[in-house]
């Protein structure tokens, strides 16, 4: 009896287990509805650790029932024997495939918009050791490209982290979750640098929203930092998300245009609710919000920052136009932001770099610096020539 009960379980969550990773391929609005309830979206956050666990608990499970086999005193009848047999197929068909799916490809088969058709470089997923400023392929007022880089600093950026991440990507665009500006003396700068820390970004324009206790305990601000190389940049629509969020768009006096003519791309920085009690509706309404304006945007669209969602959550199961640079370039290899204390490969791939119409990423990286409970991500972004 005891048995028997134990088989239906691990029958019922092994079902379940399957339907959540394959469903996006057959049902995807079941499985974007599914995704943002709780305990599933929890589970799907964690992709690695959920598959270690689960291969890990029917391994328990069946090395208890050989044992128990080994110790009984009366053996099997025939009957007996082949139902456990058909009972352990089906168990393994349902958790095997799925476990391996999650462990070695999480972003399979998750629907991948199409990139634009040209491509005169390769796109490449990169390394700590093999990134490089390089040289900058942008002249006069026309700008090739566009070097991004996504960090929620938990309010602890500070000045050394800073100089690392400036000096070794160069970045052009830094969007930062959780992370305060202030103005003093004409110059804006990040409230947790120092008094002379706040030299390091006197060449980029800053901009922050929000930053408070919302009721939901004190948030730092949505900031994004744009550097004054792209001109000048101002404040688009209004981008309601619970934890906020900045839209810029080019300024109408501002030169800069890219190869055909075109202004510079829109810019938004996301910080969205997490999943968790409480919070449930208002994280997969953010969810909505951020992809919606990346998907509908007219214009050529940069967004980055904190999702607090992978791509198995709610609407990214349902992208068409919105197309994350992670996936677009590293595939389906699974590497992770959050926390930076778990191992790359186990941890939740929540922060990302989102590009629609014809942008094109060139590479990827995911960036352990400081002591926020984020990595960063940084990705180089070729705007279109033609």
């Amino acid at each position: 009896m005891r048995n028997r009960i134990v088989n239906n379980v691990l029958i019922a969550v092994g079902a379940l287990f399957s339907c959540l990773t394959f469903l996006p391929s057959f049902l995807p609005s079941l499985a974007a509805w599914i995704s943002v309830k709780p305990i599933f979206a929890q589970i799907l956050a964690f992709p690695v650790p959920v598959s270690l666990g689960a291969l890990a608990t029917i391994s328990l499970i069946s090395i208890w029932r050989i044992g128990n086999c080994y110790s009984s005193q009366t053996p099997p009848r025939n009957e007996n024997r082949n139902s456990g047999k058909i009972t352990a197929t089906l168990i393994s068909l349902l958790y095997l495939p799925a476990c391996a799916v999650l462990l070695f490809a999480p972003n399979w088969p998750l629907p991948a918009p199409t990139p634009p058709v040209e491509q005169e470089t390769p796109a490449t997923l990169t390394s700590a050791a093999t990134v490089s400023p390089g040289a900058s392929s942008n002249s006069g007022n026309t700008i090739k490209s566009i070097r991004v880089l996504s960090w929620n600093t938990q309010s602890q950026a500070k000045d050394e982290d800073m100089k690392i991440l400036l000096a070794k990507y160069r970045p052009d665009v830094i969007f930062l979750p959780e992370t305060s500006s202030y103005e003093k003396n004409g110059i804006t700068s990040l409230t947790s640098l120092s008094e002379d820390g706040k030299k390091i970004m006197r060449d980029y324009t800053i901009f922050s929203e929000g930053g408070s206790d919302n009721g939901f305990g004190e948030i730092a601000a949505t900031t994004v930092a744009v550097h004054k190389r792209l001109g000048q940049y101002q404040r688009g629509q209004k981008v309601e998300t619970t934890f906020w969020s900045v839209h810029l768009v080019p300024a109408p006096n501002n030169p800069l245009k890219d190869p055909t003519g075109e202004a510079l791309p829109e810019l938004l920085s996301v910080h969205t609710a997490p999943p968790v009690p409480g919070l449930m509706g208002k994280w997969n309404k953010d969810l909505n919000t951020v992809i919606g304006v990346v998907e509908e945007s007219k214009n050529h669209l940069i967004a980055g920052g904190d999702f607090n969602a992978t791509l198995r959550h709610g609407v990214f199961n349902q992208r068409k136009l919105a197309r994350d640079v992670q996936q677009e370039v590293g595939g389906s290899e699974p590497a992770g932001t959050w926390p930076s204390t778990f191992w790359e490969y186990a941890a939740s791939p929540i922060d990302h770099i989102l590009i629609n119409r014809n942008l094109q990423a060139q590479n990827f990286q995911i960036v352990k610096v400081g002591s926020s409970d984020h990595r960063a991500i940084f990705s180089e972004i070729r705007l279109p020539s033609r």
